[in-house]
């Protein structure tokens, strides 16, 4: 199947070194006076922080707000020790990882996630525990009419 659009003009990418933190579900609250509110669980929460300040740091200027783009993201885990095969099949999903950068990268790198129209997305296992991090690449699509790249 050909691809609609073009994957050109202005790309954005981000080395995240450390363990990657899966999104968990919020944790409901209730105050004395019956207020509810839900709150990001802390591990997730300092996983998303430290991924902004990564991005701003590494941020030259953020997508417009009317722009498609497309994510290219690779989640690099520590092998699981009861695991020999090449591929382990294991909690938490891959998208639970996805989300949370996803989260952490919107309202600054771009103006919502709902703008990532293309995604490619990866789960990968690795020996070496020094290598563990996510590797994030997104850019613009450009139509194959338009003029620009």
């Amino acid at each position: 199947m050909a691809n609609p659009a073009k994957r050109k003009g202005w790309v954005f990418y981000l080395e995240v070194p450390g363990d990657p933190v899966a999104q968990a579900r919020a944790v409901p609250r209730i105050s004395k006076r019956g207020k509810r509110w839900k709150y990001d669980p802390v591990e997730c929460r300092n996983w998303k922080d430290y991924i902004k300040v990564l991005a701003r740091a590494a941020l030259k200027k953020p997508f417009a707000r009317e722009v498609p783009l497309y994510a290219e993201i690779k989640v690099y885990l520590r092998r699981p020790i009861s695991s020999k095969r090449p591929y382990p099949s294991v909690r938490p999903d891959l998208t639970n990882y996805i989300k949370g950068i996803e989260d952490a990268l919107s309202g600054l790198v771009y103006y919502d996630d709902g703008q990532i129209i293309s995604m490619n997305i990866s789960k990968l296992y690795i020996n070496d525990p020094a290598k563990a991090g996510a590797w994030i690449m997104i850019g613009e699509i450009v139509p194959d009419g338009d003029k620009q790249g």
